[in-house]
């Protein structure tokens, strides 16, 4: 069920005349005045040109951060960036740790994003990370808080690959811990579910549960507060939170989360007839796990049986049910029914999925110790030789 949260350079270069334009602007650093007794610096108030100079150094600020706009929006990034670079100076020379120079990162550090420069827009983002860290006050502008949004949207949806999966995963896991951080800087919800979600899938396929939990958890309540507490979209977020709990070994919790999930869900017209069955066979190989067997078997059974009644067949996936059928009639002795059971799934598979497939290597396992239970011993060493042959196939 996790892959349903699943988951998303123009050359420039500056005329002689624009460059000669820009230059003409930028002002000329007033020297210093010297004693003519001692030959020493003298410090005085500022005077009203130094405050020109600040205001003219705003309004480059200004100037170049709304030409880098322009060019942001018509994809020539080579030049955005030349000009927020600009900006950038301009406004640290009007007054360092602004907001305007928090914005102004941000846009910079999108930039490389989008031209595949991580490096370089990481250090941006560190960059406004100490800014926002030294800030007394942690409102931010307007103007900030959308730069913020859109730099934090572009490391989450970032997907380019290097070809080093390790690397990547672990800049996958920086870039969306970077997003959320921006959320937060920003105090922002816009795409904060999106984000949570993709962080709870990345730490799940990488069965780190515990990472997993904390920010399932985060997402369940943030999902809540910001949509309701009985959408579908809730009920699934409850559905992958009990099943990092059942990872995890807390079955109390992930079955009392799987139940709270079927109860939004059985409330609801929900368009795909195998939804609903699946959790059931998910909170039956919780109860099965917590030794809960009577239990269990009648969610196993009910779920099985919505599951074959699916007009076109669903029988893949009702793969799951029958093996918590399957071991239940194990070990209470019914040794035939735990037969059909596993050679069933191991028919499914063949037909769905391929021959010698390492998805049912477990089934077979089982399979064996019920064939020795039967005394079909012939039958056993044939299976076993079959899923010794396997996983033979998975070391090549």
């Amino acid at each position: 069920m996790n892959s349903q949260f699943t988951k998303l350079l123009l050359v420039f270069s500056l005329t002689g005349i624009e460059l000669g334009l820009a230059s003409c602007i930028l002002p000329v650093e007033a020297k210093p005045k010297v004693s003519a007794e001692t030959g020493a610096e003298t410090s005085s108030a500022p005077d009203s040109s130094s405050k020109d100079i600040q205001e003219e150094k705003l309004n480059q600020w200004k100037r170049f951060s709304a030409r880098g706009a322009e060019y942001f929006q018509s994809r020539n990034l080579q030049a955005a960036h030349q000009y927020f670079s600009r900006a950038l100076r301009a406004i640290r020379g009007y007054e360092q740790g602004t907001d305007k120079e928090i914005a102004t990162l941000a846009r910079l550090a999108d930039i490389s994003l989008k031209e595949n420069r991580t490096t370089e827009a990481e250090n941006y983002y560190a960059g406004i990370v100490r800014l926002y860290g030294e800030k007394k006050n942690k409102q931010m502008e307007a103007d900030a808080i959308d730069w913020l949004d859109g730099l934090s949207y572009s490391f989450l949806s970032y997907d380019k690959a290097s070809g080093n999966y390790k690397a990547d995963l672990a800049k996958r896991e920086r870039f969306l811990l970077n997003a959320l951080k921006l959320k937060e800087m920003a105090l922002s919800n816009k795409n904060i579910v999106e984000i949570l979600r993709a962080l709870t899938v990345h730490y799940g396929s990488m069965k780190n549960y515990k990472a997993a939990e904390k920010y399932a958890l985060i997402l369940v309540k943030r999902d809540q507060r910001l949509n309701g507490f009985e959408t579908e979209l809730v009920a699934m977020e409850l559905f992958n939170l009990a099943n990092i709990k059942e990872n995890l070994g807390k079955y109390a919790q992930a079955e009392s989360y799987y139940r709270q999930s079927l109860a939004i869900l059985l409330t609801r017209d929900v368009s795909d007839p195998k939804v609903i069955p699946n959790i059931r066979t998910s909170l039956s190989r919780c109860l099965l796990k917590s030794g809960q067997t009577e239990l269990a078997e009648k969610e196993a059974r009910t779920a099985f049986s919505d599951l074959t009644a699916i007009p076109g067949g669903a029988a893949l996936y009702t793969v799951e049910a029958r093996r918590v059928l399957a071991e239940l009639a194990l070990r209470q002795g019914r040794y035939k029914e735990a037969a059909v059971q596993e050679e069933s799934i191991i028919k499914i598979i063949d037909r769905e999925r391929g021959t010698n497939n390492p998805m049912y290597l477990d089934d077979m396992k089982t399979l064996v110790k019920v064939y020795k239970k039967m005394g079909r011993d012939k039958d056993a060493r044939r299976i076993s030789e079959k899923a010794a042959y396997i996983e033979t196939l998975m070391k090549k």
